[in-house]
């Protein structure tokens, strides 16, 4: 048979293969040891020098790992969403955390959102280490100890990122985004929980070349009351209700601002763990980590509300000479800058809120004392409240002493009364700007709003954007909207809140000058 004969030969050949592979194989071996002129190669210096290699290369591959961008994900969107924390990084790019999603749940995810490529990027780590709606620890111990002095925040060590909440304040500083506040979970119609509610302050900036952002949780904080007179009831081994009520720093539905000068955080309102919404304004100092009851002049205090909102006037330092933020230290810029002035100077700009039934129009702004320290407010448009007998009583939306109408208020087209609303600061051009929010909560009429408001701080006036009746685009009525300016497009953003019949995730900009609008994203996954 050939093809036997055929296959036996190749066999032969492949035997014969094998043989002189092996011979040779035993001559290189013979050859390597005859003696030589030098010295035979170390194997173990073979190994060293290979182990050095692999660790270089890993150590080159770690760190051109670490410098990569994160990967994007063009499909992906965020959920619908309301009362999220949102800000502005890198000029650019608007960042997102957290909010309320669809069926009672509390979204945990950080998003970005870059308006030159019009993509989103989903920043999947650093995740907490924590399940959602877990209790910040020790959160039943948020009262004072018996001696009325100070307690640490304690919070776990470990936690890298905030847990996922909603109802928070947040602003865009040249420090990163501050957020702080909020619920952890939702309490339906129950009553709310203190164990679930805020009392951490966070800040959100990017690192890597603008690549990825980073966490930074301001704290543990510390009551500080050195610069406030405590009550006497305070000195006492038991507490009332009304103590318990005014040092509470857990904190649902506050407004806040920054100072980029002093490293101040300030927030004031909302609804406290303890008691009814309140008018208490505090200051975190961001160095110390202390929070401190404010020490106030004179008689003009805010409506107590939850749901109001705020702008920064000094949320950027100007001239622009910003530096990479050092919270470490206690040396404010403003302590050397006004050491020889005796001056006011705005940092909050304060507007609207709800107390039980009643939405407040109110318009105030917040001044601090360069020298020494006392705050002071003062009264721009709609109502406000005068203390009384040292407090403001709960009395205080009466038509009575409590509550006055400023100067020409009513002869002046000023924005309707609302909460849950969102608002910004332009400290190049002097102004305070409202959006949406809700100016009723009863029955199937919710009063969602949609209209733009600008407040000149220079003319004491405000005038209404829009939307106008020939607009053919603009954003539905929402409450608890993310409202950024973006000053590279001189343009407003709107994103996300609920409107009439659901939660969204659609963009917008609005142009501050102009009546021009564009939606950049639709609402997506919406009914």
């Amino acid at each position: 048979n050939p093809f036997e004969a055929l296959r036996a030969t190749r066999f032969l050949e492949q035997i014969i293969v094998a043989r002189d592979a092996t011979k040779n194989s035993k001559m290189k071996s013979d050859y390597r040891a005859l003696p030589s002129d030098g010295p035979p190669p170390a194997p173990l210096q073979r190994n060293w020098v290979l182990l050095f290699v692999f660790l270089a290369a890993s150590l080159l591959f770690g760190t051109c790992w670490l410098l990569l961008p994160e990967p994007v994900y063009p499909s992906e969107v965020p959920a619908a969403r309301k009362a999220q924390f949102s800000g502005i990084l890198d000029e650019t790019t608007m960042y997102i955390f957290s909010g309320r999603g669809a069926h009672r749940s509390v979204l945990q995810d950080l998003w970005s959102f870059d308006f030159f490529s019009k993509r989103w990027k989903h920043h999947r780590k650093p995740s907490p280490k924590f399940a959602l709606g877990f209790p910040e620890a020790n959160g039943d111990a948020f009262l004072l100890p018996v001696t009325g002095r100070s307690e640490e925040l304690y919070s776990p060590d470990k936690q890298i990122a905030p847990t996922g909440r909603f109802n928070g304040c947040h602003v865009s500083t040249q420090d990163g985004i501050f957020i702080f506040g909020g619920d952890e979970k939702f309490y339906g119609t129950g009553d709310p929980d203190p164990n679930f509610m805020s009392r951490e302050l966070w800040v959100l900036t990017t690192r890597h070349h603008k690549k990825k952002p980073h966490w930074q949780r301001i704290g543990p904080l510390v009551w500080n009351f050195t610069n406030a007179t405590a009550p006497s009831m305070l000195s006492g081994n038991g507490f009332s209700d009304e103590a318990k009520a005014k040092y509470s720093v857990e904190r649902s539905a506050p407004a806040c601002s920054y100072d980029a000068n002093a490293k101040q955080f300030f927030f004031v309102g909302g609804r406290p763990g303890v008691g009814s919404p309140d008018n208490e304004l505090w200051v975190i100092d961001v160095g110390t980590k202390t929070a401190t009851p404010a020490t106030m002049s004179g008689t003009v205090r805010p409506l107590p509300v939850k749901g109001a909102c705020a702008g920064s006037p000094r949320a950027f330092v100007t001239p622009s000479t910003a530096q990479p933020a050092d919270f470490s230290s206690t040396t404010t810029a403003d302590q050397t800058a006004n050491s020889t002035f005796d001056n006011w100077v705005p940092v909050m700009y304060l507007h609207g809120g709800r107390n039980g039934n009643r939405y407040s129009n109110q318009l105030l702004k917040l001044r601090r004392h360069t020298a020494s320290g006392i705050f002071q407010w003062e009264p721009l448009a709609g109502e406000y409240g005068v203390v009384t007998s040292g407090t403001i009583r709960q009395a205080v939306f009466e038509p009575s002493a409590t509550v006055t109408e400023t100067h020409g208020a009513k002869r002046r087209a000023i924005p309707p009364a609302r909460n849950h609303h969102a608002c910004t600061y332009i400290e190049e051009h002097d102004q305070f700007w409202v959006f949406g929010g809700r100016s009723n909560h009863r029955g199937n009429d919710e009063g969602l709003l949609h209209d733009l408001w600008g407040y000149s701080t220079k003319k004491g006036l405000w005038h209404r954007q829009g939307p106008r009746k020939s607009a053919k685009a603009w954003p539905t009525p929402r409450f608890l909207p993310s409202f950024e300016y973006l000053a590279s497009a001189d343009n407003f953003l709107v994103f996300a809140g609920q409107d009439r019949t659901q939660k969204t995730n659609d963009i917008w900009l609005l142009s501050r000058m102009t009546h021009k609008t564009d939606l950049v994203q639709p609402c997506e996954y919406c009914d």
